[in-house]
């Protein structure tokens, strides 16, 4: 009872711990990408459960190096029987002891070299088990990319729905000024309100994809949703500087082609890697399923020891108090021991066509590794380019935007003067404000989606 109830306060000393470790981060300050990316990855119960698979697979090694140790029993046994008989109006009764003991030892000299590719099975199966762990780690690293800068672009683009708020409210006050003075109609003023009560509406929605981006990212850490925190932004200076001189500011990964970069990613893709180890565990079940062929040598050796503590009743059923009364007509048994040793040559001739299905089985599995595998690689070698083609868009896209923003502003700061001076209508106004809006929207989204294709190109890498 005492150990149950330490055993139960263990555990719930060990979800303490953990469900307060949910809350032991510092929050208080914004946090980084990188913070995020280690918060995600201790909280991850995926990658908790693909550890455990990985200590299971350890144990597998254990349990195949078992092969080549020897293997040792001991038996011990005590008994204590006894019982009547009649014969006539004789009657007699006995009352019998024993013990016995017992050890043996079995080493196998030959088995055709089962236990060396069954180890060797083991090991790359125990391989591939930590190359995909740290495979599902750089998908969460990844993931985490992805959810941090799509919060950012969601405060950025609230961002750009409250300038568009002060704007429409702006061009109301204008609007009423001139129809005051009587240089603007009544139906800019309602036109101005009508646009305006828009704009609050448009904000109102990039609040709640803010809020929602947040929790996303939020589940993605393995956090409380409920708690309130920063993240850091990446510095738009830099993408300011590099819309001057695009070219000189092209990352060194498009300097490549997508052929070298798939080689590249042949090369470090732990996923590939696990993939090459599973295929090798596989030729290795083949080659120890072979030796179901061979036949098996092994030592042996048995010592045993028996006694046997028992009355000893003469013809009349009374005990005898001394063996050396007896006489030759009984046989006096006290105990025994008793061992043997030797070699011991085995080999199936039949076994139902149980080795044979195993054989059939064991190369079929190989086949479908090696089939997974090549499989792999044509993934890889697409994942490789749509991340090539979809990085240099990107990577112009914030180039274009960045000039349209520029040919927007403008456009907004003269149909503003242009309307105060009553050259243009209000339509003329909200029209460029809507291309100023559209256009800010547009140069936010090619930054943070660049980021994103970055951390893409990074993943299928295998960086």
């Amino acid at each position: 009872m005492v150990r149950f109830l330490i055993g139960v306060l263990s555990v719930f000393v060990g979800l303490s711990m953990w469900v307060g470790s949910l809350y032991a981060e510092d929050f208080s300050e914004p946090l980084s990408l990188q913070k995020c990316v280690r918060i995600a990855i201790e909280n991850n119960i995926q990658l908790a459960l693909s550890e455990y698979d990985v200590e299971s697979q350890k144990k597998n090694i254990t349990h195949a190096r078992s092969g080549f140790l020897p293997g040792v029993s001991l038996s011990s046994r005590v008994s204590n029987s006894g019982g009547e008989s009649f014969f006539g109006n004789v009657k007699s009764s006995f009352d019998q002891k024993s013990a016995s003991f017992g050890f043996s030892a079995t080493q196998n000299l030959f088995r055709g070299g089962y236990d060396y590719y069954n180890l060797k099975a083991a090991k790359a199966s125990t391989q591939a088990s930590l190359l995909n762990l740290g495979f599902s780690k750089n998908g969460i690293t990844y993931l985490v990319q992805q959810k941090y800068y799509d919060l950012l672009k969601k405060r950025r683009l609230q961002s750009v729905r409250e300038e568009d708020l002060a704007l429409s409210e702006k061009q109301l006050e204008l609007a009423q000024a001139l129809n005051e003075v009587g240089s603007a109609a009544k139906s800019d003023v309602l036109r101005a309100k009508a646009t305006l009560a828009q704009k609050k509406l448009n904000l109102l929605n990039a609040q709640n994809d803010v809020n929602l981006s947040k929790a996303d990212l939020s589940s993605t850490l393995g956090i409380d949703l409920n708690i309130d925190y920063g993240i850091v932004d990446i510095d738009i200076a830099d993408f300011d500087a590099f819309e001057e001189n695009s070219d000189a500011a092209s990352p060194d990964i498009l300097t490549n082609e997508p052929t070298e970069l798939t080689q590249i990613a042949y090369e470090n893709r732990l996923d590939l890697e696990a993939g090459r180890m599973l295929h090798k565990s596989a030729q290795a079940t083949v080659k120890r399923a072979r030796r179901g062929y061979l036949p098996s040598i092994s030592l042996y050796g048995n010592y045993n020891w028996s006694n046997n503590d028992s009355p000893i009743y003469d013809a009349t059923g009374n005990v005898v108090e001394s063996k050396e009364n007896l006489g030759d007509w009984i046989n006096v048994f006290d105990g025994f021991k008793d061992w043997n040793y030797g070699v011991q040559l085995s080999f199936d001739i039949f076994d139902g066509f149980s080795r044979e299905a195993s054989y059939d089985q064991s190369k079929l599995s190989a086949h479908s590794s090696r089939k997974d595998l090549d499989q792999k690689k044509l993934d890889i070698a697409l994942e490789v380019k749509q991340s090539y083609l979809n990085m240099t868009t990107a990577h112009e896209r914030i180039k274009q935007a960045g000039e349209s923003l520029k040919a927007a502003e403008e456009d907004l700061r003269l149909a503003e003067e242009r309307y105060r001076l009553g050259v243009a209508t209000i339509v003329d106004l909200n029209t460029a404000q809507l291309g100023y809006t559209n256009a800010k929207t547009s140069h936010i989204e090619a930054i943070y989606d660049f980021e994103t294709a970055k951390a893409n190109m990074d993943y299928v890498l295998g960086k």
